[in-house]
């Protein structure tokens, strides 16, 4: 059911010299009437009427902030007037500021007993949009009480029909396993997968084109305790993946943590501590120390923006990658939106600053920091028999701020500033086997540019393109 405002922009009889500026906020060109208003109100002021008119006409042009200064001011020169209130909540709703329309609707039943009914059932509508469903069924009844048979009467029934709570499910067919207050849940995924690279010149004079299948498993167990406030999740995952002719490139990650965060409130913060080890090719590759902070910055009815910011720090005590060792730090927001025709949203913006130094001597590349941005949309819509389609798009820009240090044959130090840009498209199609089993098919296409893919020193600046396929399969419980 489409929601909508009740009541109309209206105003009292007015005097003549008003009459132009009403037929055109009337006829559709409400920006007509906007210089003959501030015309008018530069030799009087205090024109309550002109004041209005000039918020209605900004409101008819989509000036929203420019509406709600001009109808701020008509309810300060007429404050007894229920249309420049009842104006100014309605410009408060387009801009989406719930709470503050809201307030300004439930000051209407003072001015005028008579439009209580509607004041109540818009104010409703705010309530509902800024999900504070109980206060919005206090306010609905309160408009039925006053109004039962009038205008908004209808709506405000239709909307307390939704609030009800839903009636009970019908006996399941099978036993359905009771989440306790402390669980533990468990997820296994095994993927089979092609990954293709193409190396771009001149890179192919020093890289062979590569073209291998790999496995991966990943295996996460998550447990959560909670009381009314806090919540604690414990985890654990591990991830294999192994090629089936470089096995040089095989790795094996095994990573613990522990979640701890507020359940409630507006901000909603918690904090994560995260140990991750990695081996490759059987030698250790790194290990990392993660702590983050994540909140809900801001929040609109069921939407939601939210931010997690992030230190890691990485070392190796291995020869193999020693250069890894050093800081990363991160930001990341995103948020879900429903798109009319599509199905669901995701957006969201990385950014990181890391800096690393060569552990050892027997590499001549010594150290490095660089700065990265990605922003990434995604998009999922649940087509028939519970198959999910998804579609991907993310671009990744990384500038190395000191520039990186090589050294040529005959010892001569050279710095080199390096841009590197990643562009991404990802493909899926995902469905539901059993209540616990998933299928996944899914394509990746990967290109890589640096503006340093042709320098003769360069052998780590790798121009190419990249193709994933495969499939994977999903068990949980």
């Amino acid at each position: 059911m489409v929601l909508w405002l009740l009541g109309t922009t209206a105003w009292a009889a007015s005097p003549e010299w008003l009459t132009q500026a009403r037929q055109h906020v009337d006829h559709g060109d409400p920006a007509l009437a906007v210089p003959l208003l501030q015309l008018r109100l530069q030799g009087h002021p205090d024109d309550s009427e002109a004041q209005l008119l000039l918020g209605v006409a900004y409101f008819r042009a989509g000036q929203l902030g420019p509406a709600e200064t001009a109808l701020k001011r008509a309810v300060q020169l007429a404050p007894t007037s229920w249309r420049a209130q009842y104006n100014l909540a309605t410009t408060l709703f387009a801009a989406a500021r719930w709470r503050e329309a809201a307030s300004a609707f439930l000051a209407i039943p003072e001015l005028d007993q008579r439009r209580a009914g509607v004041a109540y059932t818009n104010a409703a509508l705010a309530r509902l949009k800024a999900g504070q469903r109980r206060a919005a069924r206090r306010l609905l009844e309160d408009a039925l009480r006053v109004d039962p048979d009038g205008s908004s009467a209808l709506l405000a029934r239709r909307l307390i029909a939704r609030l009800e709570p839903p009636e009970p499910p019908p006996p399941p067919t099978r036993l359905v396993r009771q989440t306790p207050p402390g669980w533990l849940k468990s997820r296994v995924v095994v993927t089979r997968k092609r990954d293709s690279n193409l190396r771009l010149r001149p890179d192919t004079t020093l890289l062979p084109n590569r073209a291998d299948w790999r496995t991966g498993v990943r295996l996460s167990l998550a447990g959560q305790m909670a009381t009314d406030t806090v919540g604690v999740s414990p985890r654990y995952d591990f991830y294999g993946r192994w090629y089936d002719s470089e096995q040089t490139r095989d790795l094996v990650l095994h990573r613990v943590g522990v979640q701890v965060g507020r359940l409630h409130g507006r901000w909603r913060p918690d904090i994560a501590y995260r140990f991750e080890h990695t081996r490759l090719a059987g030698a250790v590759y790194q290990n990392s120390h993660r702590i983050a902070v994540r909140l809900q910055v801001r929040r609109r009815g069921l939407r939601r923006l939210v931010g997690e910011f992030y230190l890691r720090q990485v070392t190796s005590p291995g020869q193999r990658y020693a250069h890894l060792s050093g800081r990363r730090y991160g930001a990341l927001f995103y948020t879900v939106l429903p798109v009319a025709g599509v199905g669901r949203m995701r957006l969201e913006v990385r950014a990181r600053q890391a800096s690393s130094a060569d552990l050892t001597t027997l590499n001549n590349f010594d150290s490095y920091s660089y700065r990265m941005v990605e922003p990434r949309v995604m998009l999922s819509r649940v087509l028939v028999a519970r198959i999910v389609a998804g579609l991907g798009a993310r671009y990744q820009f990384r500038r190395y701020t000191d520039a990186d240090r090589w050294q040529n044959p005959v010892g001569v130090a050279q710095q080199k500033v390096r841009n590197d840009r990643r562009w991404t498209v990802d493909a899926s199609l995902s469905r539901q086997l059993l209540d616990w089993l998933e299928l996944t098919l899914s394509y990746r296409h990967q290109v890589n540019r640096s503006n340093l893919g042709d320098h003769p020193l360069d052998d780590r600046d790798k121009d190419y393109t990249r193709n994933l396929w495969g499939s994977s399969l999903r068990a949980s419980w």
